[in-house]
């Protein structure tokens, strides 16, 4: 772009070199000036579409990556045996899915409260997140 924005000047200014009348100078200089435009307009349609296409890139791997941890959350659920280890590896998945910092899981039987149970990601950080969202220890879903 520089390299144009050069050739450019040194173009007008010969244009001008010779061109005493002040109409003629002006038409001049507004020719150039929508032909430079035309230029730049050309490389900021390339540059736009490459950094669309990067994005679009990006967004895709992003995309990839969360499929990829969706189905190995999957495999790991079904090698799963306890109601605990689904929650738990619910809670863990699902955090690192979404990027969040803490999660949970939590399951409940209706007709049998005492049957609630619930797992936190990162497990060790349950209490500190509770207080701060003020949550229950257990809620029935």
């Amino acid at each position: 772009m520089l390299e144009l924005g050069g050739i450019h000047h040194r173009a007008l200014a010969l244009a001008l070199r010779h061109r005493a009348d002040p109409a003629e100078v002006e038409a001049v200089t507004r020719s150039a000036a929508e032909f430079f435009l035309e230029a730049l307009s050309a490389f900021e349609m390339v540059q736009r579409g490459f950094w669309e296409a990067t994005e679009r890139a990006r967004l895709e791997k992003n995309h990839a990556e969360q499929l990829r941890q969706l189905a190995e959350a999957s495999l790991a659920l079904n090698a799963t045996l306890s109601l605990q280890e689904v929650l738990q590896v619910l809670a863990d998945r699902s955090r690192a899915i979404i990027g969040a910092r803490f999660s949970v899981a939590r399951a409940a039987v209706a007709s049998w409260p005492e049957i609630a149970s619930e797992a936190t990601s990162p497990p060790d950080e349950a209490a500190r997140w509770r207080a701060f969202l003020d949550l229950p220890a257990t809620r029935i879903l």
